[in-house]
């Protein structure tokens, strides 16, 4: 599911909206980021289920540019 969110201009931080705080990522969230990449991850996630994401999300980018649509 494609998300927006802006950095805060002063505090430089990104605000989660309520859902996602209410479907877990709250507290202590690990991040991982590369160039052009953020993954946040629920607490307590395993890094196998975190591949498995990671490898629908890529499929779900590879259909929509196959499809024309964005991401």
């Amino acid at each position: 599911m494609k998300r927006t969110f802006k950095v805060h201009k002063k505090a430089m931080t990104i605000r989660l909206t309520k859902d996602l705080v209410t479907d877990g990522f709250n507290g202590e969230l690990e991040g991982y980021s590369n160039a052009c990449a953020l993954i946040l991850l629920k607490p307590n996630t395993s890094l196998d289920a975190a591949v498995e994401a990671l490898e629908t999300t890529i499929s779900d980018f590879r259909l929509r540019e196959k499809m024309g649509l964005q991401s």
